[in-house]
């Protein structure tokens, strides 16, 4: 079993930045468990600092937890003298890392103490910026060259980020008008490997603007009719398709290993599924949406003649927020929040209410132009997000206005503590 430490960049960072210094002298919370393809995740959600070593007997047998030490020296032993002073009950997994070693006090080295065995942990992935994935090992691995046909995609994003952009699995949920262009735009851009959800067929309808489908392909699946197209794109690309809604298991086990959610969807619900399974699992959420509806004043049906609304919202959602606590989504009834979120576009200053654009009425329907506008912006947020760039979470709100062309409010959005879906308190 190879085991992996899996951690907000922002988190990790707060505590880091106190242990290295010598300002604090441990962190230590609770982790979970996230098995997938041989790997154990461990998911770390909160940490706090103490100046002794915290006792497992004072938790229950199902506890599971990490302990970060900045040791003044390289004691070989140091690691097995902290796990005895742990006095970890029976069941109880720990996993014990030493930060801030090495010249540049920036080398780790880390174990697994569980039943009594002691076993390595072999990466530390960081959630966010540049999605870093540091191995124990300090020497590193000769980075394969960059096959021609990408070339000019690799002019264009940078060698460094494509190749990490390559590597990446990403999972659609809503393989409609926007998921499929998603898709096809991953692959025909390097990415060998996606993960495709969705339980509907394919109607009528769907076949003016969901790529990869034709006549032939009504009352098929969705995700099986585009991968099927994906893979004559790319042969040998590992397109999983999964005939399921959101919340199925084989899903939710799928999801595990992906780097990334991206939903595609028209509705509240699976949005706000993907939205828990991203926060539960630790993953960055990538929301798109579109809409065409009628401004209309008055109670009266929109008509052909009525002024069209056409816009996109796109939000890049890095741990701790989701789409619940800035804003566009509707709370389901039964949880209490705060009436309004203070998230803002600080960029400009402008407060993004949270109206809820896809069940306002008035929707006419669906066009190819504002998605391809979407998803390119989304792809190109993921981007920077690879690259550095983009270093906390963002919201675009994209308008197409008849005449004049196109506006965009674009910023950083924050969660909301008391967020029932990602409110979570950092290192305290």
């Amino acid at each position: 079993m190879r085991f992996r430490v899996v951690v907000s960049r922002d988190l990790w960072h707060k505590a880091y930045s106190e242990l290295s210094v010598g300002n604090q002298r441990l962190a230590w919370g609770q982790i979970q468990r996230s098995y997938h393809d041989g790997q154990c995740d461990l998911l770390v959600r909160r940490l706090w600092f103490t100046r002794s070593v915290p006792s497992g007997e004072s938790q229950s047998p199902a506890f599971d937890w990490i302990l970060l030490d900045s040791p003044l020296n390289t004691d070989p032993g140091q690691a097995r003298r902290i796990i005895e002073q742990s006095h970890l009950r029976t069941g109880q997994l720990l996993a014990y890392m030493q930060v801030g070693l090495g010249e540049n006090r920036d080398q780790w080295i880390g174990a697994i103490s569980h039943l009594g065995n002691m076993e390595p942990i072999q990466k530390l992935l960081f959630v966010g910026p540049e999605m870093e994935s540091f191995s124990r090992s300090t020497s590193l691995k000769t980075e394969q060259s960059i096959p021609a046909k990408w070339s000019r995609v690799a002019g264009g994003m940078g060698h460094s980020v494509l190749r990490k952009f390559r590597r990446q699995l990403p999972m659609v949920v809503g393989t409609g008008r926007i998921g499929s262009l998603v898709a096809e735009s991953l692959v025909r851009m390097g990415v060998r490997r996606i993960i495709l959800v969705d339980p509907d067929q394919i109607e009528a309808f769907n076949l003016d603007a969901t790529f990869g489908t034709c006549h032939g392909d009504i009352g098929r699946s969705k995700v099986g009719a585009i991968a099927r197209h994906l893979n004559r794109i790319r042969p040998g690309s590992l397109i999983h398709a999964l005939e399921k809604d959101i919340s199925d298991k084989s899903v939710i086990d799928q999801a595990r290993r992906c780097d990334l959610l991206i939903s595609c969807v028209d509705n509240d619900a699976p949005r706000r599924s993907t939205a828990i399974l991203a926060n539960q699992l630790l993953k960055v959420h990538l929301d798109i949406g579109t809409i065409v509806r009628a401004f209309n004043d008055s109670n009266s049906e929109p008509s052909e003649n009525s002024p069209r609304e056409i816009a996109a919202d796109v939000r890049l959602l890095l741990p701790r927020s989701c789409v619940m606590c800035v804003g566009g989504l509707r709370e389901p009834s039964g949880i209490t929040t705060s009436k309004t979120s203070d998230t803002t576009l600080s960029s400009l200053g402008q407060r993004l209410e949270p109206v809820d654009m896809w069940r306002s009425g008035g929707r006419l329907g669906s066009l190819l132009s504002i998605n391809e506008i979407a998803v390119g912006s989304a792809l190109q947020m993921w981007l920077d997000l690879l690259a550095g760039q983009v270093r906390q979470s963002m919201w675009q709100r994209i308008r197409w206005e008849s005449g004049r062309g196109l506006s965009v409010a674009s910023g950083s959005v924050a969660g909301r503590k008391d967020c029932p879906i990602c409110g979570i308190r950092a290192v305290s």
